[in-house]
């Protein structure tokens, strides 16, 4: 879990202001935590932007960690 933290990814996570949940409903989520960590043009013109995805599965009542990604 340190190298997450210490991830690029994760530090722009952190400063997000837009966050959005989505439920997934797949076999490897069925929540996912959407970061805004780039806005579009941010990097380059026509740069379609980025998000950080946090993954999350319904076992019983509770949601577990299962996974990271980011977008695109």
């Amino acid at each position: 879990m340190r190298k997450v933290k210490r991830s690029d990814g994760f530090e722009l996570a952190n400063k997000s202001n837009k966050v959005l949940l989505v439920e997934t409903k797949n076999r490897v989520s069925d929540l996912m935590v959407l970061f805004n960590i780039c806005e579009q043009d941010e990097i380059a013109p026509g740069h379609e932007g980025a998000q950080l995805g946090v993954n999350f599965k319904k076992v019983n009542e509770d949601y577990k960690f299962s996974g990271i990604e980011t977008i695109p």
